[in-house]
């Protein structure tokens, strides 16, 4: 069997690189703090865990929490924090209590608030005026309601197209990652092309790619 070569990746320093982007977008919009909410839908959901941390997210959904200056924090729910811890790129990670099941007990797990969170990594609450919110769409009514009520004093932005254009420029590595896909994917078409012939059902076409 022929050796496999290396398949293109994005390397771990282009993650704070991504979060500089981030930050020069916030302090051009006067921004103090911004929320990027992810989850595990099939389409779109996972999309900013996976650029901001390369976080596959899974059952629990995710908040990357950005600070105009320094590293992020991935809040998760407390399920996910060792998962988070193996797989991303973000080395601080804390369980959000309002990721939690009220009627779940959870004894080995410290869960804190958003405010405690906020506290913990010297944010200054009473000074954030604005505040913007990634994939807003997708977060829960109650746990959009939970980090409002947390910071009740504040103007809420949706950046989620601003985040998006800084996501559409892409680096040399994601270029490369993006030809490998669509290498991959037409060798699928062409494998179901060469395999479609009078009497040949679907399944077997399928099989094929």
């Amino acid at each position: 069997m022929a050796e496999q070569p290396d398949k293109p990746a994005i390397p771990s320093s282009e993650y704070p690189e991504r979060w500089t982007k981030v930050q020069a977008m916030m302090e051009a919009q006067g921004l103090d703090l911004l929320l990027a909410y992810a989850d595990d839908r099939a389409t779109f959901g996972a999309a900013h865990a996976r650029w901001l941390a390369n976080f596959p997210v899974h059952f629990e959904p995710v908040i990357i929490l950005m600070p105009r200056e320094g590293t992020p924090v991935m809040l998760v729910g407390p399920e996910s924090d060792q998962y988070a811890l193996l797989a991303g790129q973000i080395p601080d990670v804390r369980i959000l209590r309002e990721f939690t099941h009220p009627d779940e007990d959870y004894p080995y797990s410290t869960m804190q608030s958003v405010t405690e969170i906020m506290t913990d990594i010297g944010v200054d609450i009473p000074a954030v005026r604005r505040v913007g919110v990634g994939g807003q769409g997708l977060i829960a009514a109650d746990v959009l309601a939970a980090l409002q009520t947390a910071l009740p004093n504040v103007e809420w932005q949706d950046v989620e197209n601003g985040l998006c254009d800084i996501r559409a420029q892409k680096s040399t590595a994601e270029i490369e990652v993006i030809r490998y896909a669509y290498q991959i994917a037409e060798a699928g078409f062409q494998a179901g092309v060469d395999a479609i012939e009078v009497g040949v059902t679907e399944r077997e076409v399928a099989a094929e790619i």
